[in-house]
């Protein structure tokens, strides 16, 4: 069993606080068996430790970190298309999904305005119900199926962990963010007490990793100017023939969408996509129960590369 398997079987949905902590714990042991010395932190404790990232190596200290978010996020059915590189098809898309949204919520207000016969009720019930969808993808029932969202991205993540030899781990240090799908907050919550590591340190972002067979690698200038985000794409450009996989990099402005690795002056956003014709770049199971699709060569073909760039990185 695949250790994406191994968490797919286990903890297919981590939303609740309950499902977090289980995992967390399992994940914890897991790395603590590869012979790492992984902890938690959080916000402080006046929240409470609300943020709970987990966090394995010493990433003040490291040359390269890399993350990946392990909550799973909300659903009421609508997909969450990604379409990094034709901004006109990403808007007309967004606009799809905020016109259904618009079109439910006015259906429902017709309905009670109909019903009670009050035209203020009808208004009233159009923007709560426009609201509540809104929460809803937010903070609503958890989507069963998270397989690329983002247990790929985990499961990668811990994949290089387990490839890295002992002499490299120094220089390497590994993130689990906590509640990327409100807002990347988890993230953000680290960056704020970890000043130094969110301005100055290379943090390459693992997300939706595991469904198509082009991976985006998106970064910012200061981060493609660092001799890591070097090594980095040498690895990746030299593993993907082998693999099966193509690369595109670009700046971070080139890329549409959001993601963990937006929070950090150097962070590095790493995601595979379709192809599709009159589209370019798209995947589209996101949120949905069709989210059921990983490659295991993906997950290879990452924990190679990334495990070979920390090698390259030790051998300067």
């Amino acid at each position: 069993m695949t250790i994406r398997e191994e968490i797919d079987a286990q903890f297919p949905i981590r939303k609740t606080t309950a499902q977090k902590r289980a995992f967390e714990k399992w994940v914890m042991a897991k790395m603590r068996e590869m012979g790492y010395r992984p902890y938690v932190d959080g916000m402080n404790r006046k929240d409470k430790l609300r943020h709970r990232n987990i966090v394995a190596g010493d990433p003040q200290n490291a040359e390269l970190l890399i993350s990946a978010h392990y909550d799973t996020a909300a659903t009421i059915g609508v997909p969450d298309l990604r379409i990094p590189r034709n901004f006109p098809v990403y808007i007309l898309s967004q606009g799809a999904v905020l016109l259904e949204m618009l079109l439910i919520s006015l259906l429902i207000g017709t309905l009670v305005g109909l019903a009670t016969k009050s035209g203020d009720l009808l208004i009233l019930m159009f923007f709560f119900a426009y609201l509540a969808l809104m929460l809803l993808m937010m903070f609503g029932a958890a989507n069963k199926h998270n397989v690329n969202d983002n247990t790929s991205g985990i499961a990668a993540l811990l994949e290089t962990m387990q490839r890295l030899a002992p002499e490299a781990r120094e220089k390497t240090a590994f993130i689990l963010f906590d509640h990327q799908e409100t807002g990347s907050r988890g993230a953000k919550s680290y960056g704020a007490q970890h000043v130094e590591v969110q301005t100055m340190k290379l943090l390459v972002d693992l997300n939706c990793v595991g469904d198509g067979d082009t991976f985006v690698i998106s970064a910012p200038k200061m981060a493609q100017d660092k001799p890591e985000y070097a090594a980095v794409r040498e690895s990746l450009e030299a593993n993907a023939m082998a693999s099966g996989v193509s690369t595109q990099f670009f700046g971070r402005a080139g890329v549409q969408g959001a993601g963990d690795y937006r929070r950090f002056v150097c962070g590095v956003g790493v995601s595979a996509y379709h192809h599709s014709a009159g589209v370019g770049l798209i995947t589209g199971r996101i949120h949905t129960s069709r989210d059921t699709v990983c490659r295991q060569e993906n997950l290879d073909y990452l924990a190679k590369s990334l495990a070979d760039a920390a090698q390259k990185m030790n051998d300067l």
